[in-house]
């Protein structure tokens, strides 16, 4: 009961984003677009499946009015370990609204566990329903490997033929469109290779119609980040693995990385043990980073082998004692001691104070 109790009180972390449309009658469609890690929502087996079941609540307020909409969504899996794997639920929410600004509220509750989370923005709705013979939503990016996919939708007032002319960094063409649909989706895929890192413009052109958006590509993971993730590979790897990594040249540092996790992946008897400890890692960082960062702390060091605690007792404010927290990893009957000695919020590991772990993920 104490287990339950404590994960209803943790969030959920999601993001989404909001987009300004048109449906088939013409009427403005405030549209949400929501993406859930999956490995933050609670999986309950349903025959030979994995279910999750969550709630998406959407409150708008305009001028001290306000309204709403809620939505029940189900995530359906064929395995187990699709529930863990670090790839997000990726759906879109539509709402029937005026233009207009709004105050925008999304709050997600997971129906197994309880555990909810929200977040909170403004947007300006647009009125596309004016100005020119053609208009074009919200623009959408979404990622693919070595691509990045821009999709929109063109709206055509006028029945009549017409071309998009698009340009992205260096990138020219055109799309010609035929038809007398209203609604007409379009898909572009832009490869990553051809337009280089940094910020790109995105210009679309139909008539005197132009739209520009910027587009922003980081410089790959071997370039930019390869370094810093080798050295936080010291939980999972020997120092000569590490060293052989941080030498590898360049041009070979992806065929590297892949061949050392595929046989620590086999070792370890799990398939994305590589997402699995990158997503402790990262997590370590961002709460427990002090003095140093997260995944040197001692905490860290326990998440990223352990994993999530079943259950933290907090102690900042005892009386003649140094503030503490107990982890309790039942299934495991671990227990852990960390005392912030100092008062800066750097937790050592006062019990078991020699503790030397391997990596567990199951």
């Amino acid at each position: 009961m104490i287990f339950f109790i404590l994960c209803s009180l943790l969030n959920i972390e999601f993001n989404f984003t909001t987009g300004s449309f048109l449906n088939n009658k013409k009427a403005t469609e405030l549209r949400i677009f929501y993406e859930i890690p999956r490995n933050k929502l609670t999986y309950t087996k349903s025959k030979e499946e994995w279910l999750a079941r969550f709630q998406i609540s959407c409150s708008l307020v305009r001028d001290k009015k306000e309204i709403g909409e809620i939505w029940l969504i189900e995530d359906l899996l064929k395995d187990y370990e699709a529930t863990i794997k670090k790839d997000s639920l990726k759906g879109d929410l539509k709402i029937l609204v005026e233009p207009g600004k709004y105050k925008i509220k999304i709050y997600l509750q997971d129906l197994n566990s309880q555990r909810t989370g929200t977040q909170h923005s403004i947007f300006l709705l647009e009125d596309l329903r004016k100005n020119y013979p053609q208009q074009i939503s919200t623009l959408q990016f979404t990622d693919k490997h070595k691509q990045k996919k821009l999709s929109f939708e063109i709206y055509n007032f006028s029945k009549e033929p017409f071309k998009l002319n698009y340009k992205v960094a260096q990138l020219k063409d055109s799309i010609s469109f035929e038809n007398q649909n209203f609604v007409n989706t379009v898909l572009l895929e832009i490869p990553l290779d051809s337009i280089g890192f940094g910020t790109k413009i995105i210009t679309l052109k139909i008539g005197e119609l132009q739209i520009q958006d910027s587009l922003h590509i980081e410089e790959p993971f071997w370039i930019n980040t390869y370094e810093k993730r080798v050295k936080q590979l010291y939980y999972i790897a020997e120092h000569w693995e590490i060293d052989s990594l941080l030498n590898t040249p360049l041009e070979h540092r992806k065929d590297s990385w892949e061949k050392f996790w595929t046989e620590k992946s086999s070792t370890l008897g799990i398939q994305d043990a590589k997402e699995q400890y990158f997503i402790r890692v990262d997590y370590a960082n961002k709460h427990f980073t002090g003095i140093q960062e997260g995944w040197k702390t001692d905490r860290g060091k326990v998440y990223i082998h352990i994993g999530e605690p079943d259950e933290v007792e907090k102690h900042p404010f005892e009386i003649d004692q140094k503030p503490y927290e107990v982890w309790h990893y039942y299934r495991k009957n671990f227990n852990f001691v960390f005392v912030d000695r100092l008062g800066f919020g750097n937790y050592e590991l006062e019990h078991p104070r020699y503790w030397q772990g391997e990596i567990q993920f199951k």
